[in-house]
């Protein structure tokens, strides 16, 4: 029996990384029936290109392409929220495959995530660096590390949400959509939890790769040299740290993450007290 695929793409003015994402799912030995394009209102004449490219709301070689234009940038909570629930009300699709335009599946990523779906609702690919793919792109780790916890291709309970994974319709009906409201951010891991709670565990498929720049988060020291992730942008930072706060309050005991919560302040206040910047801090405990 063969199964309705939609994949979703969530983009927000990169339209050269959005093309080879598009070229790449064109090309699947496993077709999706429909590729949706979430473009997040981009401002870079991307729905011109992707008309150009001959993926705008057209069908070519057996796969629908359907682009869908935010009225506003709602980052990728908000695109893949929009994306996720306009497939599902579709109510045709067995399977979500879900992507931001910066990753690139090999040709037969989709295939192989498939040969899982029988034990599986929730499957994710191994992602790696786009430039050295002998490294994860956001567990930290070597792939060499990683695929010695592989047992018969698969890595349990390990994934990397948003990034090329793959969801049952039976998931979806249970789980719900991406809270917008979180903008970016934490968006995935929050849906992450939502799914574990929901008694859904993630299978990494070993052999499905997805290319995918290293996590670009930005690093900084503080106290020597412990780490936290910084961000210039007011908002960027705004959201990392709500929506931080706001995960640990729904998947910890009320104590467990209010500690969690005074240790994220504490951190945070160290580190911008070391570069002098009050507006950083009054944003920070806000």
């Amino acid at each position: 029996m063969g199964y309705n695929v939609v994949c979703i793409i969530v983009t927000y003015n990169r339209k050269a990384l959005l093309r080879q994402c598009l070229d790449a799912v064109a090309m699947q030995s496993y077709r999706p029936f429909t590729v949706y394009v979430v473009d997040n209102a981009s401002t870079d004449d991307t729905m011109s290109s992707v008309e150009e490219w001959g993926y705008y709301n057209t069908k070519r070689n057996d796969i629908e392409y359907k682009y869908i234009l935010n009225s506003r940038n709602e980052g990728g909570a908000g695109g893949f929220c929009l994306g996720l629930k306009t497939a599902f009300e579709k109510g045709e699709y067995d399977f979500y495959w879900l992507m931001d335009d910066d990753g690139v599946p090999t040709l037969n990523c989709l295939e192989v995530l498939m040969s899982h779906i029988d034990k599986y609702d929730y499957l994710s690919p191994l992602v790696v660096d786009t430039v050295d793919e002998t490294l994860t792109s956001f567990m930290g780790v070597t792939v060499a590390d990683l695929l010695k916890r592989e047992v018969n291709g698969i890595i349990e309970n390990e994934c990397n949400p948003f990034n090329g994974v793959l969801f049952s319709r039976k998931l979806v009906e249970k789980v719900g959509f991406p809270k917008k409201e979180m903008f970016i951010w934490g968006d995935e891991i929050n849906y992450n939890i939502r799914m574990r709670q929901a008694g859904f565990v993630p299978a990494m498929v070993a052999d499905a790769i997805f290319k995918h720049p290293m996590n670009r988060q930005q690093l900084d020291t503080y106290l020597g040299n412990r780490t936290c992730v910084v961000s210039e942008s007011n908002l960027k930072l705004f959201c990392m740290l709500r929506n931080m706060i706001y995960n640990y309050r729904i998947s910890m005991p009320f104590v467990s993450a209010l500690g969690m919560t005074i240790k994220q302040a504490a951190i945070y206040n160290l580190y911008f007290l070391k570069k002098r910047n009050l507006q950083k801090i009054f944003l920070i405990n806000r």
